[in-house]
């Protein structure tokens, strides 16, 4: 199910199966509230509360600004799963970031590092609940890869992007 070719990579069936997998184990999730976590009903409280006044409110002492605008709308208009959405797409992203890292040669055991990651419950946990951490990592993820391919500039938006999603992804860097 998962052989790997020549070069070590893992087949595209494997890593179709583990994007299959993973989406069965999170997706019963996203019905079961914004999560289990507090401040993921703080987040959910203050996009309500945006979209009540037009006016950023901050969820958590920094502020996460691109996350709780970003996720203000889904809140309202799908409340719980809608927001929920957002973080197993995310989850979505780093499981096709370490597809193009195993693509280019960047892991040694792919299919190990990558089901170790992405089913683990703490990632599980955190991918299909109204919190920032999943995005913010996917986004570093993605700005990884773009500086393993050569795209220094694409990388540094990206780093960008992440900090405003979850400003201590700067710690990371």
């Amino acid at each position: 199910m998962f052989a790997t070719h020549d070069a070590g990579h893992a087949s595209r069936a494997g890593w179709a199966v583990l994007a299959a997998v993973w989406a069965c184990a999170a997706l019963p999730f996203i019905q079961l509230g914004f999560g289990s976590d507090v401040d993921a009903w703080l987040v959910a409280q203050r996009a309500l509360e945006m979209w009540a006044t037009g006016t950023y409110a901050r969820s958590r002492s920094t502020g996460f600004p691109l996350y709780e605008i970003g996720v203000t709308p889904l809140v309202v208009a799908g409340g719980w799963v809608a927001s929920n959405l957002l973080s197993v797409l995310a989850g979505f992203v780093v499981v096709a970031v370490l597809y193009q890292l195993d693509r280019s040669g960047s892991l040694r055991r792919p299919i190990l590092v990558s089901v170790t990651l992405v089913l683990a419950p703490v990632f599980l946990k955190n991918a299909t609940s109204t919190m920032d951490y999943v995005p913010a990592m996917a986004v570093i993820m993605a700005a990884y890869l773009a500086l393993h391919l050569e795209r220094p500039m694409l990388a540094a938006v990206l780093v960008g992007i992440a900090c405003g999603i979850r400003p201590t992804t700067a710690i990371v860097i």
